[in-house]
């Protein structure tokens, strides 16, 4: 009930601007600035609909039982390197990433979705000329560790606890313009418990965060 109410709110704005900018549009005489700026708010609340709703499908998908095959994780981070560089370049961020020789026994795309959305907070929550880190390390007990670091903005200790709740976001004007839902680190922490692993963040303003993925074979 909670995540229904939640996501009726979250989707209760961009709606309500699209019909109201789509009346004017049909109904008003506008001149081109003007109906150029509410095809643009159309358009943008339209994407941001698009992407919560394919991270609510993710999230039911999660639902079903995942099939798990081994994973070569340097393989894996070279995967997401080439996928992710580019991104952060369109930012001026430097995005770099180095693996241990390890093989994880797991469901690679929803591997892959854990690491795409800590990447994708960790990237929007840098300003330029920043970097963001991806790299593995082993346990004492012979685990496979990820950590995600940045050097941005941090969360505040005071919205620590609440980061993993569905629809949560710290700073919730920011991340509508980069196009942030609140769902990311919902799905992260759904994928983990799917594999029987843990998380951990440590996070200063201004300084930066850092997420740790521990996972078991």
């Amino acid at each position: 009930k909670d995540f229904i109410d939640n996501m009726t709110h979250e989707m209760k704005t961009p709606l309500t601007s699209i019909i109201g900018f789509s009346d004017l549009l049909c109904n008003a005489r506008l001149d081109e600035e003007t109906i150029h700026d509410y095809a643009e708010s159309i358009y943008k609340e339209g994407k941001y609909l698009k992407i919560i709703s394919s991270k609510l499908m993710e999230i039911i998908l999660l639902g079903q039982k995942p099939e798990m095959a081994p994973i070569s994780v340097p393989d894996l981070f070279e995967e997401i390197t080439a996928a992710v560089e580019p991104i952060a370049a369109s930012r001026e961020i430097s995005f770099s990433s180095s693996s241990i020789p390890y093989t994880l026994y797991a469901n690679r795309e929803l591997i892959k979705s854990l690491l795409y959305n800590l990447i994708d907070n960790a990237i929007k929550a840098s300003s330029p000329g920043k970097k963001v880190l991806l790299f593995s390390s082993l346990t004492k007990q012979g685990n496979l560790s990820i950590c995600v670091q940045d050097f941005g903005i941090g969360i505040p200790e005071s919205e620590q606890k609440k980061i993993f709740e569905p629809f949560y976001r710290v700073d919730k004007a920011r991340s509508r313009e980069t196009g942030g839902t609140g769902l990311g680190l919902a799905i992260v922490k759904k994928i983990i418990l799917m594999h029987h692993g843990t998380i951990k963040m440590h996070s200063e303003e201004d300084v930066g965060t850092t997420f740790t993925v521990r996972l078991k074979n």
